[in-house]
């Protein structure tokens, strides 16, 4: 049993770090470019939300920026400390995107990054 145990902190935080890394990394590539100003505000912190709004990045695509602040933050979190990794986006006109209103991103960005940060977890949870 002590073995499970003292496996069971380290393996809470791959599942968390790599859903976190794949779903938002996902929202973020595939969420429509026409200023640049929703795909710049997928902010991911620990534990408290953002609150701002991010000037879009230039030139778009710059993913660069927001992956390196991510694997920041995913490696950051560790479930002795955190309670959360949240990814966040603010722009007032993301939610007509996630309804479908922009041609480049179909309805349905949300649950399709779901179903990959949950996908991603696949296999952390085997234990030898």
């Amino acid at each position: 049993m002590q073995k499970y145990r003292s496996r069971l902190g380290p393996a809470i935080n791959r599942v968390v770090r790599e859903s976190a890394r794949q779903g938002g990394g996902y929202l973020a590539s595939d969420t429509a470019v026409d200023t640049g100003e929703a795909r710049s505000n997928w902010v991911m912190t620990l534990d408290r939300p953002f609150e701002g709004i991010i000037p879009p990045y230039a030139p778009l695509p710059k993913l660069g920026i927001a992956a390196m602040t991510a694997t920041r933050k995913t490696e950051a979190f560790g479930v002795e400390r955190n309670s959360s990794i949240i990814i966040r986006n603010n722009v007032g006109h993301i939610g007509l995107i996630e309804q479908g209103h922009s041609p480049q991103t179909p309805a349905g960005l949300l649950a399709r990054g779901l179903e990959i940060a949950r996908l991603a977890c696949r296999g952390i949870w085997r234990v030898a």
